[in-house]
């Protein structure tokens, strides 16, 4: 279950795997451009071009979605980047749903983990494979692994090696669960720390920041949606600070 680029090395790795990969959930085409002409995700196109069963639902409670969901017989759930799943789908499956997410968990919990790393001048941060619960990103650890974070770094260039490496992570943590080997550690909750949706307010330069933090704000937003500031009445995107 995904929407973004940043959910294909998953899939191909599954695609690659001894396990078998029975559908793909993703969000509905939606109007693009100018000609307002149709759109998949980048999930949903790769699953038409691999002629992987799609499932894209308007309603993720409805009754329709939860049976076909149910038929599959799948023994674990997925979950890359997508939405918030209603509690009874989570345990549809014997081994409930996974959750892949770029940071350390409980550091970073929320929608923009590798953003929030980076602009907050962190130097390292990490991938969690996590038990999904009613909670968002509150479960259980299943696999955790760190990563450093390179002083040129941005949010594209630490993505893309977080996402091929969590393809990797992912596979793994099927297998033990699979096995029955997987050793679970509960979140420490005097640790955590959040990480919010990026605002178009947050993304507007305080001239009045340190360089340091504007740099890295900078970074951490680069190449999209990216930081900007005001010249003669005009937005102007900034996509890199020395």
């Amino acid at each position: 279950m995904g929407n973004p680029e940043f959910a294909i090395p998953t899939l191909k790795s599954l695609l690659k795997s001894r396990h078998d990969l029975l559908a793909v959930v993703s969000n509905k085409p939606k109007p693009m451009g100018r000609g307002r002409y149709l759109k998949s995700t980048p999930v949903g196109q790769f699953a038409k071009e691999n002629k992987v069963k799609l499932l894209e639902p308007d309603n993720l409670n409805s009754l329709d979605f939860k049976n076909q969901l149910k038929k599959l017989g799948a023994d674990i759930f997925l979950v890359v980047a997508y939405r918030i799943l209603p509690e009874e789908i989570i345990g549809i499956p014997r081994h409930g749903a996974i959750n892949l997410h770029v940071s350390l968990l409980p550091k970073y919990r929320g929608a923009a983990p590798i953003q929030w790393a980076l602009m907050n001048g962190d130097t390292e941060t990490g991938i969690t494979v996590f038990q999904i619960n009613k909670k968002v990103d509150t479960g259980d650890i299943l696999v955790q692994k760190k990563f450093p974070i390179f002083q040129d770094d941005n949010m594209w260039t630490l993505g893309t090696r977080l996402c091929k490496s969590g393809a990797e992570i992912i596979i793994d943590a099927i297998g033990k669960i699979e096995e029955g080997s997987i050793e679970i550690l509960k979140q420490n909750q005097e640790s955590v720390s959040f990480a919010p949706k990026i605002t178009k307010k947050m993304r507007c330069i305080n001239w009045s920041w340190s360089a340091v933090k504007i740099h890295n704000w900078v970074r951490g937003l680069s190449p999209y949606p990216s930081m900007y500031t005001v010249l003669d009445g005009k937005n102007i995107k900034v996509f890199k600070t020395f």
